[in-house]
């Protein structure tokens, strides 16, 4: 994800668009998701 978009969101969750637990949940996920993403291209590269 863009580190403009992810700016926007935090913006908007500071703002108080979104409840703030709920915007450090989301981010903390895209953050595990994109961990796992990278993980899991790792493997599908080494594989044979």
């Amino acid at each position: 994800m863009p580190v403009a978009k992810i700016d926007v969101e935090t913006l908007r969750c500071i703002a108080g668009v979104s409840r703030w637990e709920l915007c450090i949940r989301l981010k903390n996920a895209r953050r595990d998701l994109a961990e796992l993403e990278a993980r899991v291209e790792k493997l599908l590269q080494e594989a044979p």
